[in-house]
């Protein structure tokens, strides 16, 4: 209903045109899809299509981003964490129900440093390698619970069997 509602206001923005914009055949389709997208972190992609080639119905359809692991905070009493996709993007809080139990935790390392880590992305360029990172620990069969970025070159693997590996990037 917040999507439709959203698109609504986008077709609909108040502006004289001298076209309308909910016209089936020159409706901003990308832009809408795009700002669809851009709006809801939620939300990985949009796409829009009529039901019929001359219906006045417009259907949107919707990709959600899907939880790779966490992102949390700064390890605490309150720690909150956030839900965050295999590219690294954070687009959502988790709930306190929401455990994940095989869920990774990866903290600091923010595009955007902020109060609020929603939108932002966690080691933008080196999210792969680290992933491959917990992949070879995984293998060699150590048990990687959380990746930590302490600065431009290192992060930490800390393991459940309680000691950390110290890895540069290169």
């Amino acid at each position: 209903e917040i999507v439709a509602e959203y698109v609504n206001d986008l077709l609909d923005d108040g502006a004289w045109h001298f076209l309308a914009r909910r016209n089936i055949f020159l409706y901003p389709k990308r832009g809408v899809a795009h700002s669809i997208a851009a709006n809801f972190p939620r939300i990985q992609s949009a796409t829009l299509h009529l039901k019929t080639v001359l219906a006045t119905e417009l259907v949107v359809q919707i990709e959600e981003r899907k939880a790779f692991s966490k992102w949390c905070g700064e390890p605490g009493e309150a720690r909150v964490c956030y839900w965050m996709d295999e590219q690294g993007f954070i687009f959502a809080e988790v709930a306190a129900d929401e455990a994940g139990a095989n869920v990774y935790i990866f903290s600091k390392g923010l595009s955007e440093a902020g109060a609020w880590p929603i939108g932002a992305i966690f080691a933008p360029t080196h999210v792969p390698g680290l992933i491959a990172m917990i992949g070879y620990l995984e293998q060699a069969d150590f048990h990687p619970t959380e990746v930590s970025i302490e600065d431009a070159q290192d992060f930490y693997v800390h393991l459940r069997e309680g000691f950390f590996v110290k890895a540069s990037y290169g």
